[in-house]
């Protein structure tokens, strides 16, 4: 549901004329002790585009503990 509702406000209003966006995606790690203390593992920014054409990015973070990961979606924003 919080997906739905970031997905619809995202598509509401004037875009910013970034068409030309490039699909990207960039991978930020936290470091070991941040692991260890919070499980925080990495953050990910992935900028790709609607089948309309319009530019988003959505935002994940992987979480874990041990060898176990998990990967959520933050949020999906307009650019």
């Amino acid at each position: 549901m919080a997906l739905e509702v970031d997905f619809a406000a995202s598509q509401s209003g004037e875009s910013e004329a970034h068409e030309h966006a490039t699909p990207s995606m960039e991978i930020k790690y936290f470091n070991g002790e941040a692991t260890e203390s919070t499980g925080l593992v990495a953050a990910v920014e992935c900028v790709t585009h609607l089948a309309d054409g319009s530019p988003v990015l959505i935002a994940l973070v992987v979480t874990g503990k041990g060898s176990e990961r998990y990967i959520t979606v933050e949020g999906i924003d307009r650019i």
